[in-house]
């Protein structure tokens, strides 16, 4: 039996590559979607999209020579075949795939704009973050379908509706429509069915910030960590893509700001139990487009069991609860990174005799900082407070 993952491209026959193509007039059988399988009536066919109703069918036709599954676009390209091949290959199911145009390589075409400059997005049934990827890339591809106009509006809202944004709807086909222009004109477009939106970044890119300047952000009368000490933080935290963090003692947001363009394909519970510093870390959430940024107002004792199992967590703030804060980081994930910091000797000496019981590896190192101000003709040292950074994993 041989079964064949077959890329159909865009949606217009026209770009079945010819193997494919051939593939598919030699199936005993055919399954996908029912709209990839729409056009061949004259076969014996099964709608089926599920990993799991796939091999169903496939196994019940075993007797059958040639096998085609068909999926959209490129097969390899945000398609159903990554989850359909982890099971084929548990049922030890011998397969081939073959690749397809995607509607992605299909957009870059016709609007000039090359990949090797992108980031891409996938938006089909499931919910992301998206700012951060725009943010740190010069173009980005996303597969969507009813949101273009949210994605605008809320490029728009954080000051970006100067960005070219390019909507391409039913590709390929008689109907195909590319739309084009500023961000801040197409609030309210409405697009109908699949479509890939290209969005084009004609700032400065975001990638690889650290160390976000202090006046950058909206202050208020809450108290905000110093620019040199969350460079340093970010540093020791050092997250990886797609991480659930905690930010807890969130204040102004800046730390949980900085994670979050970091790990823009995350997210990061910003938690705080002071109401004014919540609005603040919106405001400032607003201002950088980090929309993978979580505010949990409260406090993080009480919140923490409704939250996912962290990743990574900073401790800028536990309000004399922090064994009791640890204890619940650690039943949460034995594995939890944490990193918090300190400004008085008990609060360090506290902290280093728990993590220590707790984790195989405990770091401590103390920042002080000191800034050059000019006072007149002169130039003078303005010694901050020495922090404590421990590191705990």
């Amino acid at each position: 039996m041989n079964v064949y993952i077959i890329g159909v491209g865009p949606g217009n026959g026209r770009y079945l590559i010819k193997e494919s193509e051939e593939k598919i007039e030699n199936a005993d059988i055919i399954i996908g979607a029912k709209r990839l399988i729409k056009p061949y009536c004259n076969k014996k066919t099964f709608a089926a999209i599920t990993p799991f109703d796939i091999i169903s069918i496939i196994k019940s036709n075993n007797q059958c020579e040639n096998i085609a599954v068909l999926m959209s676009g490129d097969a390899s390209f945000y398609s159903g075949t990554k989850k359909l091949v982890l099971e084929l290959e548990k049922e030890k199911i011998k397969y081939n795939i073959l690749p397809g145009i995607s509607s992605v390589s299909y957009m870059s075409a016709k609007t000039g704009i090359p990949l090797d400059e992108a980031g891409f997005l996938s938006l089909h049934g499931r919910k992301m973050s998206i700012m951060g990827t725009i943010l740190s890339s010069r173009y980005t591809y996303i597969l969507t379908q009813s949101d273009c106009g949210i994605i605008c509006q809320r490029l728009q809202k954080i000051g970006f509706g100067g960005f070219k944004v390019y909507i391409g709807e039913n590709l390929s086909l008689e109907n195909e429509k590319i739309t084009c222009d500023y961000a801040k004109n197409l609030t309210e477009y409405e697009s109908c069915g699949l479509c890939v939106m290209l969005v084009e970044n004609n700032e400065q890119l975001i990638d690889g910030i650290v160390g976000i300047p202090d006046e950058n952000f909206i202050r208020g009368n809450v108290p905000m960590t110093k620019r040199e000490i969350r460079a340093s933080i970010a540093s020791r935290m050092h997250v990886s893509k797609n991480e659930c963090i905690y930010d807890i003692g969130a204040g102004t947001g800046s730390v949980s700001i900085e994670l979050a363009l970091a790990d823009y394909m995350g997210t990061v519970y910003a938690i705080e139990e002071n109401e004014e510093a919540c609005a603040l870390i919106k405001e400032n959430s607003d201002k950088f487009g980090t929309d993978n940024i979580q505010i949990v107002n409260g406090r993080a004792q009480e919140k923490i069991n409704e939250l996912p199992a962290p990743d990574s967590v900073f401790i800028g703030g536990s309000k004399g609860m922090l064994k009791d804060i640890i204890d619940q980081l650690i039943r949460k994930n034995p594995s939890v990174h944490i990193v918090m910091t300190a400004v008085t000797m008990e609060t360090l000496n506290e902290a280093l005799e728990y993590l220590e019981i707790n984790f195989q590896k405990v770091e401590t190192v103390c920042i002080a900082v000191t800034n050059v101000v000019k006072r007149g003709r002169y130039h003078m040292p303005d010694v901050q407070n020495p922090v404590f950074i421990i590191d705990a994993r």
